[in-house]
């Protein structure tokens, strides 16, 4: 039976939880929540053991990650202390107001940079001996209202600071998700872009998929995700390298 294996974070839970619930499945799903960091207070496998298992995968396997993509909302959910905004190309002129304008250009390099200028993403990529993707995380949700604003994110009060403006959210992910997928086929991987079922219109995360806090989609998602992940399955490494 051909297996998969999923190097993840806290975005692949669902996908876990997919998995477990799916019957007769025809392939070997194993979803691992990977530690980058040797202190990280979630995850349940260690970057040395991610490894290792995936240098324990055969030619006919599957390697999937979703460890990176996710500095559209480390760095852009929140309002920034200076405030800031992003123009894509083709954009008409916008009316920023006191908000700085930021390159897209600029923000580009910078997001590519983080995600090359250490040898984790390359390096997974190249221990593997079989296809290698990686998972887009889901995209920003329009409306962020339900979100307890009494909580924090990374350790900024909500309430305080407040979300960023819906569009400059959903900018953020696109000008991502485009570095990652050039820098995954750059490696000779591909990435996979989120369910298009689970969009809406202008390409946020419809709501039937949102899971309750201001990033994470629900088991609805995952169970999209396995099932690109069996068709994604069934590619050869040559067809990846030819994507």
């Amino acid at each position: 039976m051909k297996r998969f294996l999923v190097l993840g974070n806290s975005h692949t839970e669902n996908l876990r939880a997919a998995a477990a619930q799916a019957d007769g499945l025809d392939v070997q799903c194993d979803v691992r929540w990977v530690k980058l960091k040797a202190d990280a207070r979630f995850g349940d496998l260690r970057l040395d053991d991610a490894f290792a298992a995936l240098k324990g995968l055969s030619a006919d396997d599957v390697a999937v990650l979703s460890l990176f993509g996710t500095s559209h909302n480390v760095i852009g959910l929140l309002n920034h202390p200076r405030p800031y905004g992003i123009m894509e190309p083709g954009d008409p002129a916008e009316n920023l107001g006191s908000a700085e304008l930021i390159p897209h250009a600029a923000l580009r390099s910078e997001i590519r940079a983080k995600l090359t200028q250490t040898a984790t993403l390359s390096g997974l990529v190249e221990a593997a001996p079989c296809p290698v993707f990686h998972l887009a995380p889901p995209p920003p949700k329009a409306d962020l209202s339900f979100v307890n604003k009494k909580s924090n994110y990374r350790g900024v009060d909500i309430a305080e600071a407040g979300f960023a403006p819906a569009q400059q959210r959903l900018k953020f992910w696109r000008l991502e998700q485009h570095v990652l997928d050039e820098v995954m086929t750059s490696l000779g991987g591909a990435a996979i872009a989120p369910p298009s079922e689970a969009l809406t219109d202008e390409g946020f995360l419809a709501e039937p998929f949102h899971a309750n806090d201001a990033t994470h989609a629900n088991l609805a998602y995952g169970k999209l995700v396995l099932e690109q992940l069996i068709a994604a399955a069934k590619i050869t490494p040559e067809q990846v390298t030819a994507q």
